[in-house]
């Protein structure tokens, strides 16, 4: 699935990549690198605020829904002749508290910080090697909370009490972290738009001892099911491929999509409905969209897609998705 998508996108987007007549392709790579040449700093605060009510609406909880959210967005940038340093840190909380849980919820909670160095080949500066690593992992502790006591209990039926409140996970926990090298390639690098494919070699560690999900699949009255997460490492191949565009000053948009395949697995460490598969059905992949329109200085606009599967972690896809009116507030 992972490389038709590659492929699509690839033949959607590469013509536009010779659709600019105004200046030949060289001056373009000259003009766009002198303006960037040198470190580039970004440090952009932003919250969000939403509030709503219902009064006696049929199948709802009378009361009012807020939801309270704040993001920071930080990047250091080096740009030189033939390569780039990028260094970005990005800070997402959001709580939310609803008629039927009057408690204040957690429903957003990332940290990401992610490096990589890219050296351009001189007779081919669309072409060369690079290095990445990041870290990710959430800041604050998850729990699941009701507004009555209910039993929670492993998927193997041992229980761990009736209470209100159960604690999921720890702060930075579950934490992936990830490193590849390898070769990548510029498709597009304008002003407007830059399509960039990696290959290589990729390692991931993830970190989750003693952390738990919900499992519950709603077939028992007041008993929660909860299901133990394990720790789990793999080498494999690294595919990525990052798209980036401008539809004017005010909007930009956003595509990217990484997949790392292991070139083997102990498949005693692997769950049981794991054990028989193959390298493919145990491919990490993760996927990003989002677009963003500046009204003003201030009040940005914006729709953000996240989807990531990790088998070993939990053999679900994750996704989460929102439509976000932000103010903001650029430092530089």
């Amino acid at each position: 699935m992972y490389k038709f998508l590659l492929i699509l996108t690839t033949c959607f987007l590469l013509p536009s990549a010779f659709a600019e007549d105004s200046l030949t392709e060289t001056k373009k790579l000259e003009m766009d690198s002198k303006a960037k040449m040198g470190w580039n700093y970004k440090l952009k605060f932003s919250s969000n605020i939403a509030l709503s009510s219902s009064d006696n609406i049929i199948g709802q909880k009378s009361g009012d829904t807020k939801t309270l959210g704040l993001k920071i967005n930080s990047g250091a940038n080096l740009k030189t002749i033939n390569s780039e340093w990028r260094n970005s840190a990005k800070i997402n909380l959001a709580s939310t508290k609803t008629p039927a849980v009057p408690f204040w919820v957690k429903s957003e909670d990332a940290f990401k910080y992610e490096t990589i160095y890219l050296k351009q080949f001189e007779n081919k500066p669309w072409l060369g090697p690079y290095v990445k690593a990041s870290v990710e992992a959430p800041l604050l502790i998850g729990e699941n909370k009701r507004d009555s006591n209910v039993e929670y209990q492993y998927s193997d039926g041992t229980s761990l009490g009736t209470k209100s409140t159960q604690r999921l996970t720890d702060g930075f926990r579950p934490m992936t972290t990830k490193e590849s090298l390898g070769l990548f390639a510029k498709a597009i690098d304008s002003k407007t738009k830059s399509l960039e494919f990696r290959v290589g070699l990729g390692a991931i560690q993830v970190e989750a001892k003693d952390q738990l999900s919900l499992d519950d699949k709603d077939t028992t009255e007041n008993i929660i099911e909860l299901k133990q997460l394990n720790s789990y490492s793999d080498l494999g191949v690294e595919m990525a491929m990052d798209y980036k565009g401008q539809w004017n000053k005010q909007s930009s948009y956003s595509l990217s999509m990484e997949t790392l395949t292991p070139l083997s697995t102990n498949k005693e460490d692997l769950p049981a409905n794991l054990k028989e598969e193959s390298s493919i059905r145990l491919t990490n992949v993760e996927i990003k969209f989002d677009v963003t329109t500046k009204v003003n200085e201030w009040l940005d606009l914006s729709y953000e897609y996240k989807a990531s599967y990790q088998p070993k972690l939990l053999d679900e896809w994750q996704r989460q998705m929102g439509f976000v009116m932000s103010f903001s507030y650029a430092m530089f």
